[in-house]
Parts: C-alpha cells; structure tokens; sequence
C-alpha cells in the first residue's frame, strides 16, 4: 500500500523558524487553509524586551484551545493526542488513509533526501515537530516535511524510515511524552472571512504589549549609542559576542515584520525601509566580528565608524516604529 497527500508543500515565506509552524503551515494550506494570513498570527506571539542591557526575544506557545480555534475559523479540525501508540507506525499510516495529517513530536529523528542521500542532523535531545504526509509499504518509508537543521533552515519534502519512527518515538516517549496533533479537513461549510485584517489587529495589540514600557529596540540602540558615544572601548570589546547576537536578533524582526507589511501593502516604502537596515546591520556586524578577530582592539576611525551607522540604524528604527504604530505603511 501506498498514500500521499500529495497537496503538502512545505512553507519557507516566513522566517519564524520554529519547528511547530514549519509543520503546521503546509497541514494548513493542503487543508484549505491560509498559511500566510496565519503567519501574522503567528507572529504576535513573538515578544521582545529590553533586559540588562540586552535585546530579548521569547516566543510564546500558543494554548491548545487558542490553536484549536483558530483552525476551526479555516474549515480545520485539529486535535491534540496524548495517547502512547503501541504500534506507531500502524497509527501513523491509518491516520493518513483517513486522510489526516500528523504533526508528531520526535527526539533525534533521521529524515533523508531520497535524491542525495543526504540526511538531518541530531536534534540534540530536544523535542522537534515533523509532519508525517504519506507512506509507502514497499519502501517502508513515511513521507515527511522537515530540515536538516544546521546545514539549512529550507524545509523540504524528506523522507523517514518506519524503523527510524519507531526508535524516535520512543526515545520522545522515555524522555518527555507523547504528543501528536491531528488534523482534517472541515467539508460543506462557508470560506472563512477576512482573516488578514483580523489578525493584523491582533499583530497590532500584541505589539502594544511588548511596546507597553517603550519600544525595548529603541531603547537597546540608544543604550549601544550612549555607550559608543562616550567611547567606551571595554565594555564593547567585553560584549561583542553579545552585540552580534542581538542585532542578528533584530535583523529578524526587520524580516518578520516586513513579511506582515508585504501582505498588507506589497508597495509599501516600510519594505525598502526595513530591507536597507538589514543591509545597515549585516554591515554593523562585519565591524563587530573585525573588532572580535583582534581580539577587542578597535582604533579611533574603528569606533567612529561604529557610531556613525548604529545612529543610522537608530533613526531609521524611530520612523519605522512610528509608521507601525501610526499604521501608515506608505
């Protein structure tokens, strides 16, 4: 026997790089969903803050009843099982001649390009969403979306072997739980509305949240400029890893956020905006990581250059907040 749902295509518009919607969002549109509407969703529950001196990210789970929700205004049905699978690969395989997809909670798990052999990485121990899309009998092998972690974050269509499923699991099993969601299609019922305008509100309070003690990435870059300002040559030298993580950290909010305003206005000058501080800030790190290559020296045109383009990239940011907040994304 064999079965593919062969609607599954993986999604790589969005740069929110976590394994739980990189599964969810090709289940999402093969149903009939709107994976790009739900992105922006998706990405209210990204919150950031200033702390010690540094930018935060944390990204927030979304409950199961808000998730379940939220498929049901797209015509999906979705379920979470908890339920230990004594023969997961059997479970598995009818799953998919019901015609559901399976979102599968996995440990360490070996998926493999069949056309170069290559295979995924170790998840190092940690718990890592695969979907599970197809099977064939003859090759033993499950159809499935995922990435090969460090030598690409593009998800692909891979494939695993029912052995590998059955050794995964039960690590996952042994070491947290099981946790598989499921989900199928809605029939007979009306197209949802407009899903992009109700969750850009949503984008837009979350924003409020996290913006609700002042915007923490005006007030990270006005902390790095006052530091820079009174040349302080030791604390820079001291925090350079720190620095680079942080404005790499920033530089993908500028990529979340400018996939929100493509959506809303593919014309908006807020994109040519956002891309040229993402150019501004890789060009910032490449002063950093010179800095970093002498070991923390860094000489008076060093240190000017420095101030010079995080001014920059600091009065860009107070413009483009404001067009956010403003919600003028001409």
């Amino acid at each position: 026997m064999r079965k593919v749902i062969e609607s599954v295509q993986p999604f790589n518009h969005f740069t929110l790089r976590d394994c739980f919607f990189s599964a969810l969002f090709p289940a999402l549109d093969a149903l009939g969903g709107d994976s790009r509407a739900t992105a922006i969703l998706a990405s209210s529950y990204v919150e950031y803050s200033y702390e010690n001196s540094r930018f935060v990210q944390e990204n927030k789970n979304v409950p199961q009843e808000t998730l379940e929700k939220l498929m049901a205004e797209q015509n999906i049905r979705m379920q979470v099982n908890f339920e230990y699978q004594e023969d997961i690969v059997d479970f598995v395989r009818k799953s998919i001649d019901e015609n559901k997809l399976l979102m599968v909670t996995l440990v360490d798990s070996i998926s493999y390009d069949p056309q170069t052999n290559k295979k995924t990485d170790s998840t190092a121990g940690f718990r890592h969403w695969i979907l599970f899309y197809g099977y064939d009998d003859e090759t033993e092998e499950f159809y499935v979306i995922d990435h090969f972690f460090l030598a690409s974050p593009i998800y692909c269509k891979l494939r695993m072997k029912y052995e590998e499923l059955v050794r995964s699991y039960k690590l996952v099993t042994e070491k947290f739980f099981s946790k598989i969601q499921e989900l199928t299609a809605i029939k007979d019922v009306e197209k949802p509305s407009d899903l992009y305008t109700k969750y850009l509100d949503v984008w837009m309070a979350s924003r409020k949240v996290w913006n609700s003690d002042g915007n923490p990435i005006l007030q990270y870059m006005e902390n790095i400029i006052d530091v820079l300002s009174r040349k302080e040559k030791d604390y820079i030298a001291n925090n350079i890893l720190s620095l680079i993580e942080d404005y790499s950290r920033i530089s993908v909010y500028y990529v979340k956020e400018k996939y929100v305003i493509e959506l809303i206005d593919k014309n908006s000058s807020l994109i040519k905006s956002m891309d040229c501080q993402t150019k501004d800030i890789n060009s910032l790190k490449k002063i950093f990581f010179g800095i970093s290559k002498n070991n923390g020296d860094m000489d008076e045109q060093t240190v000017s250059s420095l101030i010079e383009i995080t001014q920059k990239i600091y009065d860009e940011a107070v413009v483009i907040e404001n067009k956010i907040e403003a919600r003028d994304w001409q």
